[in-house]
């Protein structure tokens, strides 16, 4: 995203100013973090053939982790509640969809269907997340009766 598309995005109603910046660390810093933990969330593996389905669970993990960490730094806010339904659609529409109608006409092989089965994980730990998001966003203070 450039800087040019993050004014635009500023400019908007719907984003506050404090969302550039949740924007901008994204980017510049947990996704490249990510990035560096994936060779050893793979070396997990107990054997090769828990590889595809490490490499599927990745996806998910990695979505939920950036989401979680937002949190940690700025609270809740509308912009990632947006971009945690934008990410679990993008899953939705661009892995897990097309990898089940592409290999439910031509066969599943073993690394396949091990690779899917980690993305459905994945794709249960983004939902619970938002859930869990969800919940947390609506939760009262003790003190307002």
């Amino acid at each position: 995203m450039t800087l040019s598309k993050l004014r635009e995005l500023e400019a908007d109603s719907l984003f506050s100013n404090h969302s550039i910046p949740i924007l901008l660390f994204t980017r510049t810093t947990i996704l490249p973090m990510t990035s560096l933990i994936k060779p050893y969330f793979l070396a997990l593996s107990p054997s090769p053939t828990f590889d595809p389905f490490l490499k599927g669970l990745y996806h998910g993990a990695r979505a939920s982790s950036v989401i979680w960490i937002q949190v940690y730094f700025y609270g809740i806010r509308t912009i990632v509640l947006i971009e945690l339904g934008i990410i679990i659609a993008l899953h939705l529409a661009v892995s897990l969809i097309p990898d089940y109608l592409e290999n439910s006409r031509h066969g599943w092989a073993e690394s396949e269907s091990m690779e899917f089965l980690g993305e459905v994980v994945g794709l249960g730990m983004e939902i619970i997340t938002a859930y869990l998001l969800s919940k947390r966003s609506h939760r009262r203070r003790s003190g307002n009766r």
